[in-house]
């Protein structure tokens, strides 16, 4: 679901800009950043995909797959930059570019530990 900012009183009716089912990750939030949204999705058919909307119209700008593993994937992804950084339980981290045109390249690097989410 897409909600515009703003607003005051009931809103209920007023703020929704777009409605629509989505894979969508297991716990971690979405990244929104200059118009697009990013989803990066760990479980279902498009576990390991990284989904990129537009924020206004919902519809999906671009697609990429990170590859599927065993290990999940909790923590919420953090934008850095133009950098967009999603970390695995197994020690992985998934760094892909931002680009206007959604998601361009991705690069994977892994730990040597496990990395566990933990909220701030």
């Amino acid at each position: 679901m897409g909600i515009k900012a703003g607003g005051s009183g009931d809103i209920s009716k007023k703020v929704v800009l777009w409605r629509k089912k989505l894979p969508s990750p297991d716990a971690a939030t979405p990244v929104a950043c200059d118009g697009k949204v990013f989803l990066f999705v760990d479980r279902g058919k498009k576990r390991g995909w990284i989904t990129c909307l537009d924020a206004k119209s919902g519809n999906v700008v671009r697609e990429g797959d990170l590859a599927k593993a065993p290990s999940a994937s909790y923590a919420s992804p953090i934008l850095v930059g133009n950098k967009l950084c999603c970390a695995r339980e197994d020690g992985t981290v998934i760094i892909a570019e931002v680009k206007k045109d959604g998601v361009g390249k991705i690069v994977k690097t892994k730990w040597a530990r496990p990395l566990l989410p933990h909220p701030l």
